[in-house]
């Protein structure tokens, strides 16, 4: 797969940077914080994912539990994986190349964005079509990144979700799990990233990840290659292959 470029604002390249850790970033939670607890940190803070990041991930089996990793016993945690907004701001920090952190409360990520000029949030009720890229978050403290919608309603999401960095599949809008979206997610885990998948076969996410979020709606981001005409099975097939 091609790496994302450092410093280079389009769909294309942000979808790039924030497969770059999938399958190899474990959920833990303030991960991507720094000590204090305000705002970006080291493991958020750096163009590539660290080794001990990636070595953990690798450690870990089907029973990972991020409740055994408490940042409140032992602040060393916080740089051994990145939780939802840690793994936003790590791929906004790569994705802007201007070493500026990106962390914030993952319910305030699109506002916090919009208020630098970069987009404008989409605060309508319900159910939201998205296109490949936006970014949504969450009053109930979760966010994720879009790669695209499907026929039948369902979304193609990528994010940071207990156990970890992963490609999930929202249920369709008749609440139906079997979605579109869920067996391309399971299809590209199972197939592209083998080793997560035998350990964490969950490709699913409920309805809720459609209803209670708000948008994100780029103004900064350019779209050469027209990604975000792309449904989801396509953006897939156009960074991950058949």
């Amino acid at each position: 797969m091609e790496k994302g470029i450092r410093g280079v604002r389009t769909v294309e390249n942000l979808i790039r940077i924030a497969l770059e850790p999938l399958g190899e970033v474990m959920y833990i939670y303030g991960g991507g914080w720094n000590k204090e607890d305000t705002g970006a940190g080291k493991a958020s803070m750096s163009f590539n994912i660290s080794k001990e990041i990636i070595q953990f991930a690798k450690e870990q089996k089907s029973d990972y539990n991020f409740r055994d990793y408490n940042y409140k016993e032992d602040i060393s945690v916080i740089e051994k994986g990145l939780d939802c907004s840690g793994y936003i701001g790590w791929v906004l920090y790569n994705l802007f190349g201007d070493k500026k952190g990106y962390v914030t409360k993952s319910s305030n990520i699109c506002e916090f964005l919009a208020n630098k000029g970069f987009g404008s949030v989409d605060k309508s009720e319900g159910y939201v079509k998205s296109l490949p890229g936006d970014i949504f978050c969450s009053y109930k403290n979760h966010t994720y990144i879009s790669l695209g919608d499907c026929e039948d309603g369902s979304r193609v999401l990528i994010h940071s979700s207990p156990p970890g960095v992963q490609i999930t599949g929202t249920e369709n809008l008749k609440k139906e799990k079997n979605s579109k979206a869920t067996k391309l997610a399971s299809y590209y885990m199972q197939k592209y990233y083998k080793s997560w998948y035998e350990r964490f076969p969950d490709s699913s996410r409920d309805i809720s990840y459609l209803t209670e979020y708000i948008k994100l709606n780029w103004k900064v981001l350019k779209d050469e290659a027209k990604i975000k005409k792309m449904s989801a099975e396509e953006v897939l097939k156009h960074f991950l292959g058949e």
